[in-house]
């Protein structure tokens, strides 16, 4: 009984580990939009970082997909607003898919 609960533990973590994507393999499947980018930006992306300017392609490459993802609409017309809640409690504001600033809560 017990090999097969640590069997059973040892394919679910497998399973888990398996689903998480990680900066490498986000590169890997956006190997273009990788290269075509600065060797500086480059760096940041690998090391999981943005920074100003970075588009959607890169910050996903950077973070992976964001918790959430909302919409607001004010006079300038909609933004997208990218949050991150598993490094800091702060979002992403994505204006034209460029990220432009962090945005205010």
């Amino acid at each position: 009984m017990k090999q097969r609960f640590t069997s059973l533990l040892l394919v679910m973590v497998a399973l888990l580990l398996s689903a998480c994507s990680t900066v490498n393999t986000r590169i890997q499947s956006n190997q273009s939009a990788f290269n075509a980018v600065s060797p500086e930006q480059q760096t940041l992306i690998r090391s999981g970082k943005i920074a100003l300017g970075f588009n959607k392609p890169m910050v996903q490459m950077a973070l992976g997909q964001p918790d959430r993802i909302s919409v607001r609409a004010d006079s300038s017309g909609l933004t997208e607003i990218w949050t991150y809640s598993k490094f800091t409690s702060s979002s992403l504001y994505i204006d034209d898919f460029s990220l432009m600033r962090p945005y205010p809560h």
